[in-house]
């Protein structure tokens, strides 16, 4: 006799049995996790001297005005803003409207993917813990910064935004340089960031605005830096 019954099916997966799109995520993970921990191990050394220079950045000089004037760059170049927002101030002005649209054409996008690439995936991969999480006797200034601290995204604004403002007006370039590393003493002072934090948010800040400059210019030959306006 013919068995006209349909096989029984097969017992379904476990709820906690991982599929395998999930094993291969995982396997990145703990790739990505010992990558990670190699690199701390071998800055290891590196990180005392931060942890000495920071001491001596956030602790040694002390004043209320300059408690001020590092909250005020906190506040504005956070995501670039300050770059955008002093140019835009020129615009109501007939003789520098020009020239403050260009700079606007030029500046913004390669500021925000600058400020955005370090804020987002990289801090996230590399989970450095904040100075004041870690350091004993740190003076704090403002509020804590919920995120991780490596790198710097307000310094990866602030020099990216720089390289971009000499690619438009290189006879100040000292001055658009010595606006950012500010902010980047600021980030320290105020405790809320190692000196290696705003070093590497500076150069990487600088190596994304360049690129997408370029790619920018690519895509939209009017945002050149080469053919800003006279008036």
């Amino acid at each position: 006799m013919v068995n006209d019954q349909l096989p029984d099916p097969p017992p379904p997966r476990q709820s906690d049995d991982p599929s395998p799109s999930e094993q291969r995520q995982r396997r990145y993970v703990k790739r990505g996790a010992v990558a990670r921990e190699r690199i701390i191990s071998r800055v290891a050394p590196a990180r005392r001297v931060d942890s000495a220079i920071f001491t001596r950045v956030n602790s040694s000089v002390r004043h209320r005005r300059l408690d001020g004037v590092a909250s005020f760059l906190a506040l504005v170049f956070n995501g670039g803003w300050a770059w955008i927002i002093a140019t835009a101030l020129l615009l109501p002005f007939r003789r520098t409207r020009a020239r403050a649209r260009h700079i606007l054409k030029v500046l913004t996008v390669p500021t925000w993917v600058a400020a955005l690439g370090v804020e987002g995936p990289i801090k996230r991969y590399f989970r450095r813990q904040r100075p004041f999480h870690v350091e004993q006797g740190v003076v704090l200034v403002g509020r804590e910064p919920s995120n991780y601290s490596f790198p710097s995204g307000h310094a990866a604004a602030a020099f990216g935004g720089a390289r971009m403002m000499q690619r438009l007006l290189p006879r100040w370039a000292w001055l658009w340089y010595a606006i950012a590393s500010l902010v980047a003493w600021s980030r320290v002072y105020l405790g809320v960031h190692y000196p290696s934090d705003v070093t590497m948010g500076a150069v990487l800040g600088t190596l994304l605005a360049e690129s997408t400059y370029r790619v920018q210019r690519r895509i939209w030959p009017s945002a050149d830096a080469g053919t800003l306006p006279e008036r």
